[in-house]
């Protein structure tokens, strides 16, 4: 294969390097020297080179930056309960109908999930109702054993019906004064 650039044409190993030398003009070249002298130590080369060496390095050196600059990693990722639109495809390429099989699927999961958070929240509402009605009545009875100690003249049943019921309905007014704090 042979390309005309100039008047001239070139064929191989010339062809690569002309395009190797374009890709890489936008290299300084005192960024190229300073590669060029660190492969040089790393390589071990004590010595004074010619410049034919010095030139072989430099093609190196740029084809291994052209190759770093070239390079270029794509990383996706993504959440939800459904596959991407080429995933989707490729498993309707493998199974038609797949891509309407997994739809189904996901509706179906997530209606199960709504129905399970639906009932969570329905026995929350009743533990939370059947807690209030049994902590009025314990309330009540309190009271009332307090009003029934104080008929028979009984102090310790006066007192100490009292005091749990004062301290019942003291424990719920701090409760609530701390989940207020901690919602603010």
């Amino acid at each position: 294969m042979k390309k005309e650039t100039d008047g001239r044409s070139l064929e191989g190993s010339e062809k690569n390097s002309l395009e190797n030398d374009a890709m890489t003009e936008s290299i300084p070249d005192e960024k190229l020297k300073e590669l060029v002298a660190e492969s040089v130590k790393q390589a071990g080369l004590n010595k004074k080179l010619n410049r034919e060496d010095i030139q072989r390095l430099a093609t190196k050196t740029r084809q291994q930056i052209v190759s770093i600059e070239l390079s270029q990693t794509t990383i996706s990722s993504r959440s939800g309960p459904l596959p991407s639109p080429e995933e989707f495809e490729g498993y309707e390429l493998v199974q038609p109908g797949a891509a309407d099989r997994i739809i189904q699927l996901t509706e179906k999961e997530q209606s199960h999930r709504h129905g399970i958070e639906e009932k969570q929240q329905s026995q929350d509402f009743t533990f939370s109702m059947l807690g209030l009605v049994f902590g009025w009545l314990s309330f009540i009875a309190l009271v009332g054993g307090a009003m029934y100690g104080g008929y028979i003249g009984s102090k310790w049943l006066t007192i100490s019906c009292l005091s749990l019921a004062a301290f019942g309905a003291i424990s719920q007014f701090v409760r609530a004064a701390i989940k207020k704090k901690e919602a603010s």
